[in-house]
């Protein structure tokens, strides 16, 4: 330990190390030469609008013909709706996919459907009018208000649209979404993505949020007040 007292020790090839993120980081240095590294374990997941009692059968069948990959399955409550989630995961993407193509043959002939992954979308213009942006996004669920931080607002462009754009110890208040994969595809068009706006990707409390920024930063013009009044709210 190059840093402090703290020590770390090991038991045949697992290495138990300070938790404090910094000594961590000093230490991993001397241990470069003696991990060994192994294949990348990849994964797939699937999501259903089903419940684990009507698959159970059926995935355990396609479990005991590809002893390779390793399948989970996992429960979710989401908008008010039960599914299950199925993880594969294997060193081999080949045995992923032909794995992925036994599941779908089930779940084609159970006539269960499966639902688009969920992803978190960060809100700050017009999308912040929650009527609004039920009505573009149905499978839309409001979370919470949160901070942009280290950016600012602005308006630009001949739509006098919001927008945003770095500046250090500033914040943006806006609103967090979970959104489906087809809400995603609806905001893609309603931002005018790609030629007018650009995804722009960002950690909150770990997790990945996407939010717009324009792709070109013209110089600031004054919203209308209805749109104004909108993003106050």
């Amino acid at each position: 330990n190059p840093t402090s007292g703290a020590p770390g020790f090991s038991v045949e090839n697992v290495f138990c190390l300070p938790g404090v993120p910094s000594i961590l980081k000093s230490m991993l240095g001397g241990l470069k030469n003696r991990i060994v590294g192994g294949e990348p374990i990849l994964s797939h997941t699937i999501s259903l609008r089903t419940v684990e009692s009507e698959i159970a059968s059926s995935l355990t069948k396609v479990q005991d013909q590809n002893k390779d990959v390793e399948i989970g399955s996992y429960p979710f409550f989401h908008a008010g709706k039960l599914g299950v989630s199925i993880v594969l995961r294997s060193e081999k993407q080949s045995k992923i996919d032909n794995c992925n193509l036994q599941i779908l043959k089930f779940i084609k002939e159970k006539k269960i459907e499966v639902v688009d992954r969920w992803m978190l979308y960060f809100a700050y213009g017009s999308n912040l009018h929650l009527f609004q942006m039920k009505r573009r996004c149905k499978d839309s669920v409001y979370l919470k208000k949160i901070n942009l931080r280290n950016f600012k607002l602005t308006f630009r462009s001949k739509y006098r649209a919001a927008d945003i754009e770095p500046k250090k110890n500033s914040i943006v208040p806006g609103g967090l979404f979970d959104i489906s994969k087809n809400d995603e595809k609806k905001l893609d068009v309603y931002e005018d993505f790609p030629t007018l706006y650009k995804k722009y990707y960002f950690l909150y409390q770990g997790k990945k949020v996407m939010t717009y920024t324009m792709v070109k930063k013209t110089s600031f013009r004054f919203p209308t007040e209805r749109y104004l009044n909108v993003v106050k709210r």
